[in-house]
């Protein structure tokens, strides 16, 4: 029953018996994988809200035992990918964050936006502000407009990695640094 593995999974996890929660995760994982009757749809959001929590926690190796997994019984979802992303993000793994961005963009939809944000701030962590910045190009390319936590991300990565003086002007002259951290977008 998917809805018990959720409730059973969830409360081991808050209770600080991850070890146990993802042990039977991944064991009923495997069983209801196998069988053909299997809810696929009820499963992928009971993995996603499990992910969910986990990375709301910062709990990077549970949920990257997760994550793994379903990679390896094939379940995946858009959400699941950007989640997995987060928690290769999160345990320090930025080449590996970005080649499961890359992933998204041999399909033929465009990667979800948060998809282009982690990205981008892996991007960063590895001191390489010019692709950050020509996915941030890409992005808007794609009519996706950037997000609070995008502009955050690049300002944050041009202090720490000398900065990009046009780039950094043309930001801050839509909007004041105050506006940006207040939630408001600059145009």
């Amino acid at each position: 029953d998917v809805a018990f593995l959720s409730r059973f999974v969830l409360g081991a996890n808050r209770a600080g018996y991850e070890d146990v929660g993802v042990r039977f995760f991944r064991q009923a994982l495997k069983l209801l994988a196998a069988r053909s009757d299997s809810p696929t749809a009820d499963l992928r959001q009971v993995a996603e809200s499990l992910l969910a929590d986990l990375i709301a926690r910062k709990r990077w190796m549970a949920a990257l035992q997760i994550s793994n997994a379903l990679l390896a019984q094939n379940v995946s979802t858009p959400t699941l990918r950007v989640q997995r992303m987060q928690i290769l993000g999160g345990r320090g793994r930025y080449a590996d964050a970005i080649r499961e961005f890359e992933s998204f963009l041999e399909e033929k939809d465009p990667p979800p936006p948060q998809a282009f944000d982690i990205a981008i701030n892996a991007h960063l962590f590895r001191a390489d502000l010019g692709a950050a910045q020509t996915l941030l190009a890409e992005k808007a390319k794609l009519g996706m407009p950037p997000t609070v936590e995008t502009y955050l991300f690049l300002l944050e990565g041009m202090d720490v990695f000398g900065g990009n003086r046009p780039m950094e002007d043309k930001m801050l002259s839509a909007g004041t640094e105050e506006q940006v951290r207040a939630g408001e977008t600059p145009r």
